[in-house]
């Protein structure tokens, strides 16, 4: 499984967002703005976001398996009919720093 991190800015939201691109099929997000994260599988977000220039961009190679099912188990539970609810559990937002810290 390939595991990308990438940041850049977003016009839209005026902010860096830091996002994780899961083999092309789940996004995970963070606004550096709002200190918001957020969650979609959607197939047409992760194609927009592969195509924004970003800033920085690294392949993460050693990841718990584990972290990444809880990510995104969790991340599908605050989707409420496809719209990106922000995430606010405690275990998530660790675990995404985590991988973060990972890409340096």
């Amino acid at each position: 499984m390939m595991l990308i991190f990438r940041k850049f800015y977003s016009k839209k939201a005026d902010s860096i967002l830091n996002i994780l691109i899961l083999d092309d099929k789940y996004l995970f997000i963070k606004s550096e703005f709002t200190k918001e994260y957020r969650f979609t599988d959607s197939k047409i977000w992760i194609k927009n976001f592969n195509k924004q220039p970003s800033k920085d961009e690294k392949t993460i190679q050693k990841y718990d398996r584990e972290d990444i099912d809880y990510l995104i188990e969790e991340g599908k539970n605050n989707l409420l009919s496809k719209k990106m609810l922000p995430i606010k559990d405690c275990k998530y937002i660790e675990i995404f720093e985590k991988l973060i810290k990972l890409q340096d």
